[in-house]
């Protein structure tokens, strides 16, 4: 009866199915709970790459405002910049990952650098960290390795400084194109072109002439030209937050002569550095030549003039421009390049082209110098173009090239062209003058 018994048992099938799920239920049971120490991985992994990206953000944006507000021209505030920065982006870090539940603390790698003392910030930070498992311990696992790494770019805004020197000689009111030269010749009372645009006597003056028909002469339009960067200065300071001084500050000035005495002042600051827009246009406006008279303010003495500009207080040492206390500086230089000295070649003076050596007081501040020669057209016909520059025109260009910082010369023989020198010179200064992040 017992053996009868024992082989009925061997041989139902009907438990089968309880069996079998009695013995898969540990290893599912044991791989759903892997899937919930996954997911809790994953959501600290997530959690881990945002602090991470907040701290590289942190460290580029502390070490900016450090750099902007300390860096000198006698200090480097890179050093000092890097280690706050750093702190600053771990502290951020180790805020975040606290509230964090880990196996251990999160352990970040943050480097923070700015390549060749240059306007770029750059920061990149590695994370590790365990998340602990609740059911992996069955399995002899305690804690699911994570990691990470996040990159930062910022670029330093850069703090400029433009100084813009006019030549308001009498040359300087040649009309603008050749068009005008032809009606401005018809229209005053000697036919005149060139070096009479102001003379004594006349009423209304040849200048007067001019601006009453239209006709814009080569001061016009570097008046002009002078406004639009101005304006363009605006524009940038405007759209750009900084704390403190603006992004870009303007002086104007004008280069004249009182051929008479060497010890006149032969600069005149028409507005000194300022980011005032009303300030900066008001003393644009005032822009115009000199009179020719028997003062000889209508000429020009680069000597004594560019000597002065060198010797203003406001002309520093330039910059880096990566901070308020450092910023580069530009000098640009509008002018025929003819200097006038006190001789008797012609109408009591003679002339010369300017002496490049003039501009190596500016160079050795550091200060980049920025040319706009404009050109002569040959006046053959007028005696005063063959008696004062006809002789070393060839010369000029030569001159004011050595002058400017290399890259920086520009040659203009017509209004349209005068436009253009003055634009590209401003847009090549302020090639990296936005914040971007």
């Amino acid at each position: 009866m017992l053996k009868l018994l024992l082989r009925r048992f061997a041989g139902d099938r009907s438990g089968n199915f309880v069996i079998l799920f009695a013995l898969a239920l540990v290893p599912m049971m044991g791989l759903m709970g892997l899937a919930v120490d996954y997911s809790l991985a994953l959501r600290t992994k997530t959690a881990l790459d945002a602090s991470t990206d907040a701290a590289v953000l942190a460290a580029t944006t502390e070490a900016e405002q450090i750099i902007q507000t300390y860096s000198s021209p006698n200090y480097d505030a890179t050093p000092l910049a890097i280690a706050a920065g750093q702190k600053v982006g771990q502290n951020v870090f180790t805020a975040d990952a606290a509230m964090l539940h880990t196996a251990s603390p999160p352990t970040l790698t943050l480097n923070l650098q700015r390549p060749n003392n240059g306007q770029t910030i750059t920061a990149t930070a590695y994370y590790n960290a365990k998340s602990p498992t609740f059911f992996g311990k069955m399995f002899g696992t305690t804690a699911l390795n994570t990691n990470g790494i996040a990159h930062s770019s910022l670029t330093l805004p850069k703090y400029l400084n433009f100084y813009v020197a006019v030549d308001v000689s009498q040359s300087m009111g040649i009309a603008s194109t050749q068009n005008y030269m032809n009606q401005l010749a018809k229209i005053t009372p000697n036919n005149c072109v060139f070096g009479c645009h102001v003379t004594t006597g006349n009423t209304p003056s040849n200048e007067q002439i001019a601006h009453n028909n239209n006709i814009l002469l080569r001061i016009d339009v570097l008046k002009n030209s002078i406004q639009n960067m101005i304006d363009q200065a605006d524009a940038i300071n405007s759209r750009t937050a900084s704390a403190g001084r603006k992004l870009i500050e303007t002086g104007l000035y004008t280069l004249q002569a009182y051929i008479q005495n060497d010890g006149a002042q032969n600069l005149v600051t028409l507005q000194t550095l300022t980011a005032d827009h009303t300030a900066l246009t008001s003393a644009a406006s005032n822009l115009d030549l000199g009179n020719n008279d028997s003062s000889g303010v209508g000429d020009s003495n680069f000597s004594s003039s560019l000597t002065q500009l060198a010797s203003l207080p406001e002309m520093s040492a330039s910059g880096d421009g990566s901070g308020q206390n450092n910023p580069k500086s530009f000098l640009f230089i509008m002018t025929d390049g003819v200097d006038d000295v006190y001789g008797n070649c012609t109408d009591g003076h003679c002339t010369a082209p300017l002496d490049p050596r003039l501009c190596q007081a500016f160079k050795d501040k550091g200060i980049t110098v920025g040319v706009v020669y404009t050109t002569y057209i040959p006046f053959p016909n007028e005696q005063t173009y063959r008696d004062l520059v006809q002789p070393f025109q060839p010369a000029l260009a030569s001159n004011l090239s050595q002058c400017a910082t290399s890259g920086y010369y520009y040659e203009a023989s017509d209004g349209p062209a005068i436009q253009a020198a003055v634009k590209a010179l401003f847009a090549q200064a302020t090639a990296q003058g936005t914040l971007t992040q």
